[in-house]
């Protein structure tokens, strides 16, 4: 699912920027940890939230599985 209860796929536009914003945040990552995480630099994590490039599939659906697997963590 989506952030906002909306399932992602490959047919449809990714994440929006707000989105991607809310959910790095939601995960605890700075820009430049995500950059790393992704294998990019800092400026494309930069440019994907400020709107001016598009955010990949990829990024949308590695970024969805992050989020699905922090939540299934056991919380001690």
């Amino acid at each position: 699912m989506g952030v906002r209860g909306k399932q992602i796929t490959e047919r449809e536009d990714t994440m929006t920027p707000a989105d991607l914003l809310t959910l790095r945040r939601r995960l605890g990552l700075s820009q430049a940890v995500l950059a790393v995480r992704l294998g990019v630099d800092k400026s494309t994590i930069w440019r994907y939230e400020a709107g001016h490039s598009r955010i990949p599939a990829s990024v949308g659906m590695l970024m969805e599985a992050w989020a699905s697997a922090t939540e299934e963590e056991p919380h001690e």
